[in-house]
């Protein structure tokens, strides 16, 4: 005889949550499967076989594929408009390779910096590995993801964007446009893939929405190798600048782009992949407009991701010629305070949240607190190598991780980087996973 079980209403409360949280779950751990031919499949993962071969259960139909990695472009392991989340404390840390981490500094010294991250513990980096780190303390986001095309106006032709396995993308002309309010120093940027031949439009500082062309803006143009800028103030078009012949544009199929905004000098500096290719001068006068626009022209296909807009120190990112000119003989790193400062010198350690640094002056102690960056480019210099079977992840915490796999499971996955050594990542850490990521 089974007794009838009588629950409190603590232990209800506690199986409504449960029951909850599942149906949530279910939802949240979508998973979808992109190929290089532009199909897509739902499902979930349940790991990569002794052969090498992606065994996935589609959501549809009960068959278990077993499917060659060759054909696999993307691993979508949240749903297609998951936000990366924003942090505001600890650092950010740049590798040569372009691999970017999230964490707080446990230890520094001359050979290695241990990171401790949300996904993989304490890491311990080569610092000949490491490019920059960047303080990102007292940060302010006004956009902190490109989000889903829902989160934007569509203007006038619809469903020209559509969301992708990690941001937005477009085949046809469409433009999209929001209110992003910024401040007069600010720092835009994106991630942006090209296929085809078409042509990316990124209007700034708009003064209206829902138009096609907006009484005042800031223009920034990629298109094929090449970069520009204008202005429009009212009737008047102005040029800002044209930067050609771009390798970054025609080796890549993903770039990394970087603006900074200084609206009371009037200054616009571009970063590509982490280097200065152009810095322009802006009209006097300009409206600061709140409306931001992206805009896909002529035919091709066009993704973004990682899109967001911060607030921004005002120090501006040096070029190399810069670098030559600030440090012109000297085989040290050098660091940018938040003021503006610049101190070269040897790091040689970091004790109770300052940096311990040799310089010309002797050796000063420097607070992690006021702290922008620590360029590491006079450093010995290496990098990571492109092998056959790399992967590459873009995690929960907005890190960006590149491994030789060695094995995936259900619920995690093991590989190599040659920035750190080995880690064991939780599948629920991954957003999505990048494969064949190397053009031939």
């Amino acid at each position: 005889m089974v007794k009838d079980r009588i629950f409190t209403t603590y232990q209800m409360k506690r199986i409504i949550f449960k029951l909850l949280f599942l149906v949530c779950a279910s939802f949240v751990c979508g998973q979808t499967l992109h190929f290089t031919n532009g199909d897509r499949i739902s499902g979930v993962a349940s790991g990569i076989d002794d052969s090498g071969r992606l065994i996935w259960q589609p959501k549809e139909f009960s068959e278990t594929l077993a499917l060659n990695l060759e054909g696999v472009k993307t691993i979508s392991l949240y749903d297609e408009a998951y936000n990366v989340p924003r942090i505001n404390v600890g650092v950010e840390v740049k590798m040569n390779r372009g691999d970017v981490y999230y964490g707080e500094i446990s230890q520094l010294d001359e050979k290695s910096l241990t990171l401790n991250t949300v996904w993989g513990g304490e890491m311990q980096l080569k610092m000949d590995m490491v490019s920059t780190i960047y303080s990102l303390k007292g940060e302010r986001y006004f956009l902190d993801e490109v989000g889903s095309v829902s989160d934007w106006n569509e203007v006038k032709s619809r469903k020209k964007w559509v969301n992708s396995a990690s941001g937005i993308k477009a085949r046809a002309r469409g433009a999209l446009c929001r209110e992003v309010g910024v401040d007069h120093l600010f720092h835009a940027s994106f991630n942006v893939e090209m296929s085809g031949a078409p042509r990316l439009r990124i209007l700034f500082l708009a003064t209206e929405g829902g138009v096609y062309e907006p009484e005042s803006y800031i223009e920034f143009v990629v298109q094929r190798n090449t970069i520009s800028g204008r202005a429009r103030l009212a009737e008047e078009i102005e040029s800002l600048g044209q930067v050609a012949s771009l390798e970054k544009l025609d080796q890549s199929q993903r770039c990394q782009f970087d603006l900074y905004f200084d609206l009371k000098e009037n200054i616009l500096a571009i970063n590509l992949d982490g280097i200065l290719v152009a810095k322009w001068n802006l009209p006097s006068g300009l409206d600061q407009g709140s409306w931001l626009y992206i805009f896909s022209d002529y035919e091709g296909e066009i993704s973004i991701d990682d899109f967001f807009v911060k607030s921004w120190n005002g120090a501006f990112p040096l070029s190399e010629e810069k670098k030559e000119e600030f440090l012109p003989n000297v085989e040290s790193p050098f660091l940018i305070l938040n003021n503006g400062d610049l101190i070269e010198g040897e790091l040689l350690g970091m004790e109770q949240g300052k940096l311990e640094i040799k310089t010309s002056m002797g050796e000063l102690e420097v607070p992690m607190t006021k702290l922008n960056l620590i360029d590491l480019f006079r450093t010995p210099y290496s990098e990571a190598k492109r092998q056959i079977g790399d992967i590459f992840l873009q995690l929960k915490d907005g890190s960006k991780v590149t491994l030789q796999l060695a094995q995936w499971k259900e619920s995690f996955i093991r590989g190599y980087s040659q920035n750190f050594g080995e880690v064991s990542i939780n599948v629920e850490d991954i957003v999505t996973a990048d494969f064949n990521i190397y053009k031939e």
